[in-house]
């Protein structure tokens, strides 16, 4: 239940157990803590989802550069072009393009993961209303 996920320089840690538990006790500070701290998450999300689709455009302007490389240079065994086949293959083995799938794929893991974090303080949310509400009419 521990989660982390880098946005630029900052690294954000948070124990998703002890942000969603309720306490009965002080459920009026928890009614008013929620939209805070959902709206933080909330944002941390949606710039994930940039940061993610902005990784994945990154990798792909790499593997076109290094396809039109490849395309563009002459096979030494056969004094011709690379085939289309052969370029995409070797643009795919790219270290570049490599290294920058693999950094795509972790922001799309941590967008993923966050948003896991928003359903689960909408389920919060529900539930804080819903006590409150039991409360409320028990003290009647």
């Amino acid at each position: 239940m521990d989660i982390s996920v880098t946005y630029g320089e900052e690294k954000i840690t948070f124990n998703l157990r002890e942000e969603l538990r309720i306490d009965e006790n002080i459920i009026n500070n928890e009614l008013k803590n929620q939209p805070s701290s959902y709206a933080f998450i909330a944002m941390l999300h949606k710039k994930l989802v940039r940061k993610s689709v902005d990784s994945e455009k990154k990798a792909d302007r790499a593997f076109a550069k290094a396809f039109i490389k490849n395309k563009t240079s002459v096979d030494q065994s056969t004094g011709r072009v690379m085939s289309k086949e052969v370029a995409k293959e070797k643009a795919e083995l790219d270290p570049i393009y490599i290294k920058l799938q693999k950094s795509a794929s972790q922001c799309k893991e941590d967008a993923d993961i966050v948003y896991v974090a928003v359903r689960s303080f909408e389920q919060r949310q529900s539930l804080i209303q819903t006590i409150s509400a039991n409360l409320r009419r028990e003290n009647i």
